[in-house]
């Protein structure tokens, strides 16, 4: 639980160094792609902490074709 608190109070403190400079400079887009590949990193940091369960893309690519399949009729 204290590694998951440190880890989000890195990621709150890499977002208030880097994004107040882009806002300054009115750099519209990279902050846009910064906010989104930090967003993603966040994400991705506390889920890999939390040992949060994921399906296989397989599995995923699996199930999406046959409710593709079911819903064609094939």
């Amino acid at each position: 639980m204290a590694l998951l608190i440190v880890v989000i109070l890195l990621m709150v403190v890499i977002f208030f160094i880097q994004a107040p400079a882009l806002f300054v400079n009115q750099l519209w887009r990279e902050l846009a792609v910064f906010i989104l590949f930090w967003a993603l990193a966040s994400v991705y940091a506390v889920t890999a902490l939390d040992d949060v369960l994921f399906p296989a893309p397989s599995q995923v690519i699996t199930a999406a074709l046959q409710f593709i399949y079911q819903f064609l009729g094939i």
